[in-house]
Parts: C-alpha cells; sequence; structure tokens
C-alpha cells in the first residue's frame, strides 16, 4: 500500500497543509502551522475514522 497523505485547509486563514496519514493517527490535536487554528474533537474523529477506513481498503 502507497502512503495516505491528508491535506487540510485552515478556515481561518484558508493555508492548505499536508500531514502522513500515520501521523494523523497518532495526533490527539491537529493545527494549522500558520496561525494555530485547531480541529475540533469531533472533525479529528471523522478524519482518523476515513484514514483508517482507506488503510483497509487499499
Amino acid at each position: 500500500m502507497s502512503a495516505i497523505d491528508v491535506e487540510l485547509t485552515c478556515p481561518e486563514g484558508n493555508e492548505t497543509f499536508k500531514l502522513n496519514a500515520q501521523e494523523v493517527l497518532n495526533r490527539i490535536i491537529i493545527k494549522c502551522p500558520k496561525c494555530d487554528c485547531y480541529l475540533s474533537e469531533e472533525e479529528l474523529k471523522e478524519v482518523k475514522i476515513a484514514i483508517r477506513y482507506m488503510m483497509r481498503v487499499h
């Protein structure tokens, strides 16, 4: 399986950044590197569910 990258866009600064899927799964918080805007717990939970699904499918 090839590596999965997660691309996120900050709603505050409209800044796009990428993280490795495994890095996302290991984090308890994710924040924009430019403005420190945090992804909500619910959003992070949903992203992790999607990553785990993609890892099982591929």
